[in-house]
């Protein structure tokens, strides 16, 4: 076994080196309690939950999982069993379908809010915050 990657051995005894570039690797610091973002998120702050989870997971090289670029093989696939998700557990049969269902839960604009927000975006000056503070609260 090389430092890079893990070995699977499948069901029929084929042999598959998982590289530290395949999306299917796990890194030895990865672990299920593993916490990818500082703010968790309640329900309120999806934009800036998703924002900083696509990050990490971008950077782990999971990002492919949840955006549909990797596809949970064919039964047949020797990796299949490395892809099958619990579905009692996510009651989803992909991560895919899981982010799909917090987009469309979460990620619709709320037209009230959205009014109050390009208020108090109109109404924000400077005032006596140093510039760098200033734009950092237009940003947000």
């Amino acid at each position: 076994m090389e430092m890079t990657g893990t070995v699977h051995e499948s069901s029929n005894s084929a042999r598959t080196q998982i590289t530290s570039l395949d999306p299917l690797y796990l890194h030895p610091s990865d672990h299920p309690v593993m916490q990818l973002v500082t703010k968790q998120f309640d329900g309120s702050n999806f934009g800036s939950w998703k924002k900083a989870i696509t990050i990490a997971l971008s950077a782990k090289n999971k990002l492919g999982f949840v955006n549909g670029k990797v596809t949970k093989p064919s039964a047949n696939h020797i990796n299949f069993d490395l892809c099958d998700i619990v579905e009692s557990v996510l009651y989803s049969p992909t991560t895919e379908e899981v982010w799909k269902d917090l987009n469309d839960r979460f990620g619709q604009s709320n037209g009230a809010k959205l009014y109050q927000l390009q208020n108090e975006i109109s109404d924000l000056t400077q005032r006596t915050s140093d510039l760098a503070s200033y734009f950092t609260k237009r940003k947000k």
